[in-house]
Formats: structure tokens, sequence, C-alpha cells
């Protein structure tokens, strides 16, 4: 429960900012993916995490290299952060969520871009129920 709402928190100020000035400070971010590893190493768990975290930099890394301007960094350190705190697999239905509803997003609003951790956050909190942190 600690890091459950330890995440809502970090995401909801991420969500916010990423909104307000298209921005998802570094000061957030690299703390956060630190708390999630040492939170998992307490609980005997930290290769649940870690493998998790260093999938999402990986995939999305490999995804930036084919798509010019898709996803800002703050946007991928704030998944590898999630992917640090769930572990994987659960974090891969948090990416696909919230990159479906950030495409209905921005093709209902007729935008070419728009700040994705608002939608990390929605995702987060609609799978809520199914969120098992330890």
């Amino acid at each position: 429960m600690i890091l459950i709402g330890f995440s809502t928190i970090v995401l909801l100020i991420a969500a916010w900012t990423d909104w307000k000035w298209r921005i998802i400070p570094d000061w957030l971010t690299y703390p956060s993916m630190v708390v999630a590893i040492l939170y998992h190493s307490v609980h005997d768990q930290l290769g649940y995490s870690v493998f998790g975290g260093l999938f999402v930099f990986f995939m999305l890394m490999v995804l930036s290299l084919f798509v010019q301007d898709g996803i800002g960094g703050g946007d991928m350190k704030l998944l590898t952060f999630l992917g640090f705190a769930l572990g994987f697999p659960l974090v891969n239905w948090v990416i696909l969520l919230s990159f479906l509803s950030g495409l209905i997003f921005s093709k209902v609003m007729n935008q070419v871009q728009v700040p994705f951790a608002p939608f990390i956050a929605f995702s987060f909190v609609i799978l809520l129920p199914t969120i098992s942190m330890g």
C-alpha cells in the first residue's frame, strides 16, 4: 500500500507539471526510481522490480529510435519508474492503456502532440484494483 500511495502522488505531480508546462522534472522521476527499487529490495522482490524497469527503459529506447518526436524523455523516465514500481508484466497494461487513451484523446481533440503523463496517471488509477505491489 505504501508504494501504491507513493506512486499515485508521483503520477499526480507528473501529470500536473506535464499538463501545465509540458515537463516532468528529473527531481521527481530519478528519486522515485530509487524509492521503488529500495522498496522492492526490502520486500524481496528486487528481480521483479529491476526487470520491469529495465524492460520498459529498453523498450522505450528502441521505440524512440524508430519514432522521432514520439515520446518525451520525461515520459520515458516516468514509465521506467512505473516499471520499477509495478514490475513486469503489470507495467505493460499501464503502458498499453496510456497509449490507447492518449491516442483517443489526441484524435478527439484533433491534436498531434499531447502531454502524456496525465494518461499514464489515468491508466494507473483505472488499473489500481488489479495492482498488487507486495
